[in-house]
């Protein structure tokens, strides 16, 4: 069943996978109009509203990230072509957001930097304690 699901979706099986099912490789097209295979995507329009999602979108990773999701709060400043967003978490849960190395706080920042692109506006992100 998976086998013909992604093959449904555009996937090519491989050689091993073509002689496990006796079927011989054969590019197949792309089915664009079944759902299932359709890639999610998620729409930031650009527009006075902006500001105010992207300080959503930080504060629903934020809480999915913390112990405490309560305590999660994100205040968010904005000037001519920059917004900053300042997230404020409590203190136990600030490694969590902040990560090993700064790597979770620097995908944060990375998910608002494509997302700044695509509304022409720079996003830039502190995480207070």
């Amino acid at each position: 069943d998976r086998i013909e699901h992604w093959t449904k979706c555009g996937a090519q099986m491989s050689d091993t996978v073509a002689k496990l099912v006796k079927k011989t490789p054969a590019p197949v097209a792309a089915a664009s109009s079944n759902a299932a295979c359709r890639p999610r995507r998620i729409r930031i329009a650009p527009g006075p509203t902006q500001g105010k999602s992207m300080k959503t979108l930080i504060e629903d990773i934020a809480k999915a990230l913390v112990d405490n999701p309560d305590d999660v709060a994100v205040k968010s400043t904005e000037g001519d072509q920059n917004t900053v967003l300042e997230l404020k978490v409590a203190s136990g849960d600030l490694g969590k957001v902040i990560g090993k190395q700064g790597r979770t706080a620097r995908s944060i920042r990375t998910i608002l930097g494509a997302a700044g692109l695509k509304a022409n506006r720079r996003f830039s992100l502190e995480i207070l304690e």
